[in-house]
Formats: structure tokens, C-alpha cells, sequence
């Protein structure tokens, strides 16, 4: 977003400095439980269309989300299994 309020903080990685001090991300994958089969669940029975796909405990799923404009600070999020 145009105001800075949206990933901003990746602009700083075009200074060096900050890249030797920051240089790996930490990416946090569920191990496959009853939390993570329940959220799964929860997010397929909040979609706004249907599908085919459905996803397994065991599948890698990935996250995009953005800003929506239904009411103040809503977000539209899109979940996609990577194969």
C-alpha cells in the first residue's frame, strides 16, 4: 500500500546493512494436527466459492491476502495447496 502500511518493512532490505543483519526469514509450517485440520475447515467453510480441491493435513498450503474494502481493515485471503 501506497501508504506504508503493507509489507513495508521489506523496503528496507535495499540497504545492505540490514540485509547482513537480517539475512533469513523464519518460515513456521504447522505440523499436522487436529488444530491445523480444524483451522483448514474453518477456512473452507468461510469461502466465497467453491472448489474441488480439498486440502489434507499433510498438504503445504499457502497464504496470499490482501486489503478488501467491505468494512474498516478487512482483508480478502486466498488458500492454495502447493503441489
Amino acid at each position: 500500500m501506497k501508504n506504508g502500511t503493507m509489507f513495508s518493512g521489506l523496503t528496507q532490505y535495499k540497504k545492505q546493512e540490514f540485509y547482513q543483519a537480517h539475512p533469513t526469514i523464519l518460515l513456521i509450517m504447522p505440523e499436522p494436527d487436529t488444530k491445523f485440520e480444524a483451522w483448514l475447515e474453518a477456512a473452507r467453510s468461510r469461502s466465497c466459492f467453491e472448489s474441488d480441491m480439498i486440502p489434507a493435513v499433510t498438504d503445504r498450503i499457502v497464504t496470499l491476502s490482501t486489503c478488501s474494502y467491505e468494512f474498516d481493515n478487512a482483508r480478502f485471503v486466498l488458500l492454495g495447496i502447493v503441489r
